[in-house]
């Protein structure tokens, strides 16, 4: 199963300046607690801004630039690549895009502290209170063009909507209505730790019959 996983303000944004504009311990340790053990993929920026690999997953890095390394980490020249990659660590091994999905779907990314960027505190939050996510799951962390390349592929968005608007330069596409049905949302009040309220919601995309 591919996942994409996301932080986004109710006006879409989910950056500037190549970092995350807030921080809110919530959103980090939802992000650690339904990431750990799996594959991660990211772009080489959003690689750069979290600074480390993220422990306890395998880190895969998506960039075009030749001979670019980085120490405990696999470097794939396009999402289709790291996609294969991470499908293999999982131990699915599918050859292509459309069978990482499985049958029946439509096959169509932190920041300093990376290893915290989550979405709430409850037990059961990898669904928002329902199942926990699949052990052959793969997720998707960004940045803006990652997702774009990513929304044909994913059959689940994890979104921590941040329930403020804010300016940046980085935005998440919208999510369709017509392709993905809302299968899990939890609201989150501000506390003395969390600035914000936050909305936690998964999408799944919707069978086609």
């Amino acid at each position: 199963m591919i996942s994409i996983i996301v932080a986004m303000a109710r006006n879409g944004v989910i950056g500037r300046d190549n970092s995350l504009i807030w921080h809110l311990p919530a959103d980090l340790k939802y992000f650690k607690q339904i990431t750990m053990g799996r594959p991660v993929i990211m772009g080489r920026k959003t690689f750069e801004s979290v600074g480390r690999p993220l422990p306890g997953r395998t880190n895969i890095i998506v960039t075009r630039r030749e001979g670019y390394s980085a120490e405990g980490c696999l470097v794939a020249g396009s999402l289709e690549e790291a996609v294969e990659m991470a499908l293999r660590d999982a131990g699915k091994g599918a050859t292509g895009l459309r069978d990482a999905a499985g049958a029946g779907s439509r096959t169509v990314g932190d920041a300093p502290d990376a290893d915290n960027r989550t979405v709430h505190d409850a037990p059961g939050a990898a669904r928002a209170g329902n199942d926990p996510p699949p052990r052959n799951e793969i997720f998707i962390a960004g940045g803006g063009e990652i997702y774009r390349q990513a929304m044909d592929i994913a059959d689940r968005i994890y979104i921590t909507v941040v329930d403020a608007g804010f300016e940046g330069d980085t935005f998440f596409p919208p999510i369709p209505e017509r392709e993905w049905k809302l299968t899990g949302e939890k609201h989150q009040p501000p506390d003395d730790r969390n600035k914000y309220p936050m909305i936690f919601r998964v999408y799944d995309r919707k069978q086609i019959a």
